[in-house]
C-alpha cells in the first residue's frame, strides 16, 4: 500500500507544475503583446529588454523539466499522474519554444525601426500580434482548466491566424509590386507573419497535449492506426485455437464481423465526439473572442472584426446543427418512418440544398453554381430527405474543393428519371474507396483533418434517402481531378404509375 505522504507531497509537487506551466504560458503571451507594440510605437529599449530577457523562459522551462523529472523517477506516478506530468512536460516545450519568438519579433522591431510601412501592414501587424497572444492565452487556459472542448477548439481559432498570414502575405507583394521592391523591409515583414504564424501552431500543439492528459488521445495515433490496420492479418485467430468441433469459417465469419461491429463503434464515438466537441468549443472561444475584441478595439476596427467572427459562429453553429441533423436523420430512415411523399420541383429541391451549404462554400472560398432546365420538373417524394441528401452531397463537394474552386449542382431530366448531378474538381477519391464511401462511418480522409471534418454518415443518408425512393446513387472519380455523385430519382409520372400499379 503506497504512503499517504509520499502521494500527499506528490499531488502538491505536481500542482506546483502546473502553476508552473501556467505562469510560463501567461508570461510569454505577454511577451508576445509587448513585442507587438514595441514594433508598432518603434520602442527600441522595449524591444531590446524582450532580446535581454530571453533567458527567463529558458530558466522557468528548466525548471518544469526539472520538476517534472523528478516526479517520474522518484515518486513512481499511476497512469493518471503520469499523462500529466508528460502534458506539463510537452507543454514547456511548446512555450518556450512560443518564448523565443517573441524576442524574434523584437528584433524585427529594431531591424524596422526607420521603415514606413502602409497603414494597411500596420493594422495587420497589430491584429497577428493580438491573435496570437489572444490564441496562446485560450491554449494556457485549456490545461488550466482541463478543457477538452476549449483544447479541441484551438484549430478553428486557428484558422483566424492562417488567414489573416496570408493576407497579410498578399499585402506585402502587392506593396512592393506597387513602391518597387526592398528586399530588406519585405523579407523582414514576410519572417514577421511567420513568427506569428508558429506561435499559432504551436497553441494548437497544446490543445492537442491537453487532450492527451484528458483522454489519452495523441495525433500520433492516427497514422499508428493506420499502420496497424494495413499489418493486421486477414483473421486474428489461431487456427489451431480454434475447437476441432467447431466450424472454422464459422467462426473466422463471427469474429470478423465482430470485430467489424467493434470498429464501427469505436468510429461512431470518436467520429461523434470529435464533431460535436469542436464546434461546441469553437463557439465558446469566438464568443469570447467577439467580447473581448469589441470591448478593446476602436469603434472603427468593430464593424470588420464583429462581421469576422460573426460568420466565423454561424459557421460553426452551423456546423453542428448539421451534425445533429445527420445522426436524426440515419435514425428516422433506419427505423422506417413512413415517408411524407408529395410532389415537389427539382429546382425546389435543388435551392433548399444549396441554400443549406451557404454558409460553408462562402468560409471555405468556393463557389456553388446551379444549372436547372426551366420549368418545374417535378418528382415524387419525401422533400425532408431528398433535401438532406443534395445538403450531404453538396456540402461533401465543398469539403474536398480546393479554395476558389467550383461546385455543379445540375439537373438533368430523362425518360424516367431526373437525375441530381453533383461535381467539384478537388482531391477527388481513391479506386479503393470508391465501393466503400457510402458505408456508414467510413471517410477517405481518416485522419478528420480540420478543414474537412465530417461524422461518416452523409454518404450513408444519400444512399438509404437513394433507396427509400427507388432510385440510385453513383460516383464517378478520378482522384486528383475531382468527383460526380448522380443521384437519379424516378420521375412524379413514373413514381404515380408504380402507386397505381400496387
Amino acid at each position: 500500500m503506497s504512503d499517504p505522504h509520499i502521494r500527499r507531497n506528490f499531488d502538491d509537487d505536481l500542482r506546483a507544475v502546473h502553476v508552473a506551466v501556467v505562469e510560463l504560458g501567461n508570461g510569454v503571451a505577454d511577451a508576445i503583446e509587448v513585442a507587438t507594440r514595441a514594433l508598432l510605437d518603434r520602442d527600441l529599449d522595449a524591444a531590446r529588454r524582450l532580446v535581454d530577457g530571453d533567458d527567463h523562459f529558458d530558466a522557468a522551462t528548466l525548471d518544469i523539466e526539472t520538476r517534472c523529472y523528478e516526479l517520474l523517477g522518484l515518486q513512481g506516478p499511476m497512469a493518471g499522474d503520469l499523462r500529466a506530468v508528460i502534458t506539463a512536460l510537452a507543454l514547456a516545450w511548446e512555450l518556450e519554444r512560443c518564448g523565443d519568438l517573441a524576442p524574434n519579433i523584437a528584433k524585427v522591431a529594431r531591424r524596422l525601426f526607420d521603415a514606413e510601412e502602409p497603414p494597411k501592414l500596420r493594422g495587420m501587424i497589430g491584429r497577428m500580434g493580438q491573435l496570437a497572444a489572444a490564441q496562446l492565452r485560450f491554449a494556457v487556459e485549456a490545461y488550466d482548466r482541463t478543457d477538452e472542448a476549449r483544447a479541441a477548439a484551438l484549430d478553428d481559432l486557428d484558422d483566424e491566424i492562417d488567414t489573416l498570414h496570408r493576407d497579410f502575405l498578399e499585402a506585402i507583394f502587392d506593396w512592393q509590386t506597387t513602391t518597387g521592391p526592398d528586399m530588406r523591409v519585405g523579407v523582414q515583414l514576410a519572417l514577421l507573419g511567420r513568427f506569428y504564424e508558429r506561435i499559432g501552431d504551436h497553441a494548437v500543439k497544446v490543445g492537442e497535449r491537453v487532450m492527451f492528459q484528458v483522454t489519452g488521445w495523441t495525433p500520433e495515433m492516427i497514422g499508428a492506426s493506420r499502420v496497424r490496420a494495413v499489418d493486421q492479418p486477414v483473421s486474428a485467430l489461431r487456427s489451431d485455437a480454434v475447437p476441432p468441433t467447431v466450424d472454422r469459417g464459422v467462426v473466422v465469419s463471427g469474429a470478423a464481423e465482430q470485430r467489424r461491429t467493434d470498429a464501427l463503434r469505436r468510429d461512431f464515438v470518436a467520429n461523434i465526439g470529435h464533431e460535436l466537441r469542436t464546434p461546441v468549443g469553437a463557439l465558446v472561444v469566438l464568443a469570447e473572442t467577439l467580447q473581448i475584441e469589441v470591448e478593446e478595439l476602436g469603434v472603427a476596427d468593430q464593424a470588420a472584426t464583429v462581421g469576422r467572427l460573426a460568420q466565423r459562429l454561424t459557421h460553426e453553429a452551423t456546423r453542428l446543427g448539421h451534425t445533429v441533423d445527420d445522426l436524426l436523420e440515419l435514425s428516422r430512415i433506419e427505423a422506417g418512418e413512413p415517408l411524407i411523399q408529395n410532389a415537389v420541383a427539382a429546382s425546389e429541391l435543388a435551392d433548399a440544398a444549396v441554400e443549406r451549404t451557404w454558409s460553408a462554400a462562402e468560409l471555405a472560398g468556393v463557389r456553388v453554381e446551379i444549372d436547372v432546365p426551366a420549368g418545374d420538373v417535378p418528382v415524387h417524394g419525401d422533400r425532408r430527405q431528398l433535401v438532406s441528401a443534395l445538403t450531404n452531397l453538396i456540402d461533401n463537394a465543398i469539403k474536398y474543393s480546393e479554395r476558389d474552386g467550383t461546385v455543379t449542382v445540375r439537373v438533368e431530366v430523362g425518360d424516367r428519371h431526373v437525375a441530381f448531378i453533383v461535381r467539384d474538381h478537388g482531391i477527388g477519391i481513391p479506386g479503393a474507396d470508391q465501393v466503400k464511401i457510402f458505408e456508414r462511418f467510413h471517410r477517405v480522409d481518416r485522419a478528420r483533418r480540420r478543414d474537412t471534418g465530417g461524422t461518416g454518415l452523409g454518404l450513408s443518408i444519400v444512399r438509404h434517402v437513394a433507396l427509400n425512393h427507388h432510385g440510385t446513387i453513383e460516383v464517378d472519380s478520378v482522384e486528383g481531378e475531382g468527383a460526380t455523385f448522380t443521384l437519379s430519382i424516378p420521375s412524379a409520372s413514373v413514381a404515380a404509375a408504380r402507386r397505381d400499379d400496387g
